[in-house]
């Protein structure tokens, strides 16, 4: 008899539940798709009663301001992407014809190009941080506009730039009012732009705050100097934003570099809405990040290896690219070490004139390293070899490819036997790994020096920063230069390292020769998925 009634309070108790679901569902339907909501998307979006964001740029977004007297837009996208923004401001009810200004966060393609194109369909003026005007006049150098970003297809253009800004001025534009905040750090001439308007403040931030739980943007701060950007300037900007009052509304660069985390969850959205507390968090989070590299970079020398030469260590060298490729020095009291021998005939004139830099002398070197026995790496060895006359330290598979190419009486130590050689040539305290997987007779060269633990390498592992550099691996290994197997094995003999120091033979986008936190482990897990990739069927 007792059976019914609960069959019946729990379909009661299943209904309520169902209904308290229909009501959140309806609810939160009709606030992210009502008129006016603070959500990030991907697709064109009115965010607040006059300000809107207009999508699918790639990989940048654009903000659209409309005034009483016409429209302001913070950031333009790329030049192909200008049908898609103006699709987005008519779908939107904006009159692209309206636009009347254009404000540049900062010289990175992705937020620019597009300006010159709008520029001419509606004579807006161009307004642009002073410190990153020459780049956007000039349309480069490539390093400073794309930064380390590989957009294969995209060309830069000038971009005139009507109104130069420094930080300090106030921009109006009808009933709105921009306060133009310099915030170098991300390049030189990065900019915020504060908007008070029906009672709300509105910090564009284009790339000094990428994203509001992603990467801050500061990820430029740790490349070389080529690409522009400056931690201590950073560092400077983030504290300069955290004295501000909480924004109502953060507008960043590249809001969809969170979205990711919000895929299947339609109640965990990307807001733009932040509290103060999150306000704080997130300042606070950069100021401590920036201050932590600025520190290293004061202890390390910042030590990048883009071609400028430098004294890493007291005695270890970074002569310079020759040909696109490193060679290092190591001075143990007098006896020279070179590692590496790059590029055409050339090179021993090249070495010369590095060395004489730092009174040091050619005819000094003890022993030449070699990372790789390919042709593109040991081109030069005859000729430097003729004029040094110095042993060549390989692995076993490299003496078998090199003996005929190099000069008659050539001395070779042969990692896997030097340890056996009755008369070795010393070259420590460095110690040398035979390694297999890419190319011909790889090799690397471990050592401690000055209390940090040195790597010298040639193309393996590959540097996992470069999209181009990952998929070429991948491919070698698919093919019959490389071996996933052994390339594998010779990753778990690395991986035991732990270098403080990593000086590959193509240093990538001047790579710093610091490793910091995690970054090696992270390296050598990439490779490891470069295999599993290549392996794939």
């Amino acid at each position: 008899m007792n059976q019914p009634r609960a069959e019946n309070a729990g379909q009661k108790r299943l209904a309520i539940v169902c209904a308290v679901i229909a009501v959140i569902g309806a609810g939160y339907a009709l606030w992210s798709g009502s008129p006016s909501s603070p959500v990030l998307r991907k697709d064109a979006t009115r965010l607040s009663n006059r300000v809107y964001l207009l999508g699918r740029l790639s990989p940048s977004v654009a903000y659209a301001i409309d005034t009483s007297e016409g429209l302001v837009l913070v950031d333009s996208g790329l030049e192909p992407d200008c049908r898609s923004l103006l699709a987005q401001l008519r779908q939107l009810g904006l009159d692209p014809a309206r636009l009347k200004k254009i404000l540049l966060t900062h010289a990175h393609v992705d937020h620019v190009l597009g300006a010159m194109y709008l520029r001419r369909l509606t004579g807006a003026t161009v307004h642009a941080g002073r410190r990153d005007c020459d780049i956007l006049r000039a349309g480069g150098p490539p390093d400073a506009m794309f930064s380390t970003f590989e957009m294969p297809g995209v060309e830069t253009h000038p971009t005139e730039i009507d109104v130069e800004l420094q930080g300090g001025e106030s921009i109006v534009l009808g009933d709105c009012r921009f306060e133009v905040i310099a915030t170098p750090g991300h390049t030189p001439g990065s900019l915020c732009f504060l908007l008070r308007a029906d009672g709300q403040r509105v910090l564009f931030s284009g790339d000094t705050i990428s994203s509001m739980t992603g990467n801050l943007g500061t990820y430029a701060a740790y490349l070389a100097p080529r690409y522009r950007a400056d931690a201590a300037d950073y560092l400077a900007s983030f504290r300069k934003l955290a004295a501000l009052t909480a924004p109502d509304l953060l507008l960043p660069g590249h809001p969809q570099l969170a979205q990711a985390e919000a895929i299947g969850d339609p109640l965990k959205v990307n807001s733009a809405a932040i509290m103060p507390r999150q306000w704080q968090e997130l300042t606070d989070r950069g100021i401590a990040e920036m201050q932590e590299l600025v520190d290293r970079f004061t202890a390390d020398g910042a030590d990048f290896l883009d071609g400028v030469p430098r004294e890493l260590l007291p005695g270890l060298f970074y002569l310079g690219d020759f040909d696109g490729s490193a060679c290092y020095l190591l001075d143990r009291q007098g006896r020279l070490l070179l590692f590496n021998t790059p590029g055409g005939p050339g090179l021993a004139g090249f070495l010369e004139q590095r060395l004489e830099k730092i009174d040091r002398d050619l005819d000094a070197v003890a022993a030449i390293l070699l990372t790789s026995c390919s042709p593109e790496a040991t081109v030069a060895l005859p000729s430097l070899l003729r004029k040094v006359g110095c042993p060549v330290v390989i692995s076993r598979a490299g003496r078998a490819v090199l003996e005929s190419r190099v000069p008659p009486g050539t001395r070779f130590v042969v990692l896997e036997d030097s340890a056996e050689t009755s008369d070795p040539v010393d070259i420590s305290p460095v110690r040398g790994i035979p390694l297999e997987g890419r190319g011909l007779a790889p090799a690397a060269y471990r050592f401690e020096w000055q209390g940090r633990q040195v790597l010298v390498s040639g193309e393996l592992p590959t540097n996992p920063d470069s999209r181009q550099a990952m998929q070429e691996l991948v491919e070698i290994l698919r093919g019959p230069r490389g071996d996933p197997s052994t390339y594998g094995f010779s990753l778990s003999r690395l991986a035991r390292i732990k270098p403080d120091l990593w000086l590959p033979a193509r240093p990538l986008h001047g790579q710093n020769a610091n490793l910091y936190d995690q970054r090696w482990q992270s390296v050598i897990e990439q490779n490891r998925d470069a295999i599993r990739y290549a392996t794939e069927r």
